[in-house]
């Protein structure tokens, strides 16, 4: 072969290269839009169900005006990652309100020595 036909074939060889690397490329990026949709669509979902659990607890609680620490704690984690994944706005007026709440019934001086007393679900 001369010098000229093996400069083609070098030619042709890297287009058609940078033609496959071009195709994975875009079939990457068709796929990535559709996952990043997903995704969307999940964290929407998740911060929704966390805003509503937030919600849920934050009505059971201040209706009985009080929350243990072991519930307050569970509120904090949950109210951690609601605001993680951009959650906000009314929830941490929500959580702020759970964090005000005494930590024991006013009639119950029992439990006032035992931290683990009330079982969380």
């Amino acid at each position: 072969m001369d010098v000229t036909a093996v400069g083609a074939l070098l030619v042709a060889v890297i287009s058609s290269g940078f033609a496959i690397i071009q195709w994975a490329v875009d079939r990457h990026d068709k796929q990535a839009g559709i996952t990043r949709e997903e995704f969307d669509a999940l964290k929407l979902a998740v911060t929704e169900l966390a805003y509503m659990r937030l919600a849920e607890r934050h009505h059971r609680y201040t209706q009985r005006g009080w929350a243990h620490h072991n519930e307050k704690r569970i509120c904090e984690r949950l109210y951690s990652a609601y605001h993680r994944i951009g959650g906000n706005g009314y929830g941490t007026q929500m959580i702020d309100e759970i964090r005000a709440l005494p930590a024991y019934a006013p009639d119950d001086d029992q439990n006032a020595d035992n931290d683990d007393s009330i079982v969380t679900d």
